[in-house]
């Protein structure tokens, strides 16, 4: 490709070889011909990559190689723009509905994830473990990013998988930074991570997206091609009544523990101060219902006020925070030591986790191999305006920055390499108010 200019879109194969099920390099060919596209998955809510590859087999390669469901991928893409390549080492578990196109063409899809997923329903944890979550799960995975725990934790397995047990201690940790503590587990190429929502709301923005009317000209010409979104779909609005059911607003966490015969109940609050607890992906971020300029008891309090009962939650925990018993001090000093602490979280947890939800947008992009889950990335989108000059204004509400929940790498049908991102955010990026109501005010006031 050298002597020309690189373009948008364009994708770059360093290795697509498949090996059969002897996993021995005699034994391995390249798909890149046959390969009519192929997908790559990366999602903060999943323990493992994934991969879809849709073939059109001319050369019975299904049956001559032959393809059954256990083979490993290499696979080595990018975009030539940057140096940065995708390089991941999978492995098929499935093969799908096989389609003939004509006598000699057969149309199938091998799917693939990485090797621990395949492994996982092989594995029974069934050692004892205790110490720092942060620390626990080391022993599971080699990780690139682990956001560090508080306490101390007592774990017994129980024959679940490495997977089930990542999931348990996700639950149960208590961030030694962040008050939500809303562990996350998941896989990306470039390894594990095992950090929280807030950890992933202050990463640096990492890339500036832009959204362009096809009526307007925005005259940017500073805005490279790669950057421009090609295709932009809302997903999901703010939903109230989810909201409400959810926690998000108001919720109840009671805790009972056994061992102190102690009982403790707290309630969280969005408007009463929680929101302002935790950190947010807007930079300055503005409520998702606020009280219109604080007026409590007014005619414009959300409705959202005061729905803690719509979502109450209730466990077993050590409530060892609330209730200092001497005599178990005296006879099991170490209970005091360690425990269950969800109570102490849940609550805010509960909340952010349904605040991350209430906005989500579906972008595409020319291929871009350095996004990943878990980036923070800028969106630029305009608003719906009548006028102009309105087109050339960016959404207040919309607009900002986002967390990239699940990306899709994907090579279409004609070679041309795509990026779909799903992206969410928390809050706004401007404060609530109505444009509508101000001029209203004006004309009263004259």
């Amino acid at each position: 490709m050298s002597g020309r200019q690189l373009r948008p879109g364009e994708i770059n194969i360093d290795k697509f070889e498949l090996t059969n099920f002897s996993r021995s390099e005699a034994f391995a060919t390249s798909i890149e011909e046959i390969a009519y596209e192929f997908s790559y998955y990366e999602d903060i809510f999943s323990p493992t990559i994934s991969a879809d590859i849709y073939m059109v087999d001319g050369i019975n390669l299904i049956n001559d190689f032959p393809i059954i469901g256990e083979e490993d991928l290499f696979l080595s893409f990018g975009n030539p723009l940057n140096d940065e390549l995708i390089d991941l080492n999978l492995r098929s578990y499935k093969v799908g509905e096989r389609n003939s196109q004509s006598q000699r063409t057969l149309e199938y899809q091998i799917y693939f994830a990485s090797e621990n997923a395949i492994l996982d329903p092989k594995t029974q944890v069934v050692s004892a473990f205790s110490g720092k979550i942060s620390d626990i799960v080391t022993k599971f995975f080699p990780f690139v990013e682990i956001e560090p725990t508080d306490g101390l934790f007592k774990y017994v397995g129980n024959s679940m998988t490495r997977f089930e047990t990542m999931a348990i201690l996700a639950r149960e940790a208590k961030s030694q930074n962040n008050l939500s503590s809303s562990y996350l587990f998941y896989e990306t190429s470039e390894g594990y991570h095992f950090v929280t929502l807030e950890y992933l709301f202050e990463k640096p923005t990492a890339q500036t997206y832009y959204y362009i009317l096809s009526n307007a000209n925005r005259d940017d010409a500073e805005i490279k091609d790669d950057l421009i979104i090609s295709q932009l779909e809302y997903i999901k609005s703010n939903d109230l009544i989810e909201g409400m059911r959810n926690g998000l607003y108001g919720n109840t966490t009671s805790a009972i523990d056994l061992i102190r015969k102690t009982y403790n109940s707290r309630t969280f609050d969005y408007f009463g101060g929680g929101f302002d607890k935790t950190k947010h992906i807007p930079e300055s971020p503005s409520r998702l219902q606020p009280n219109f300029r604080g007026q409590v008891g007014g005619p414009y309090v959300s409705f959202a006020r005061d729905s803690s009962p719509a979502n109450e939650k209730y466990f077993v925990s050590d409530l060892n925070d609330v209730a200092d018993i001497e005599y178990i001090k005296e006879y099991d000093p170490s209970t005091n030591n360690f425990g269950r602490r969800r109570h102490i979280f849940s609550g805010v947890e509960t909340s952010l986790r349904s605040q991350m939800k209430s906005i989500a947008v579906r972008i595409a992009i020319p291929g871009d191999s350095t996004r990943h889950a878990g980036d923070i990335i800028e969106l630029k989108i305009p608003e719906n305006n009548p006028s102009n000059e309105g087109l050339r204004e960016y959404d207040k509400y919309l607009s900002g920055r986002f967390l990239v929940t699940n990306v899709r790498h994907g090579m279409k049908s004609n070679r041309e390499y795509v990026t779909v991102m799903e992206c969410v955010k928390d809050s706004f990026e401007d404060e609530i108010r109505s444009n509508l109501e101000r001029g209203v005010e004006l004309l009263l006031d004259d």
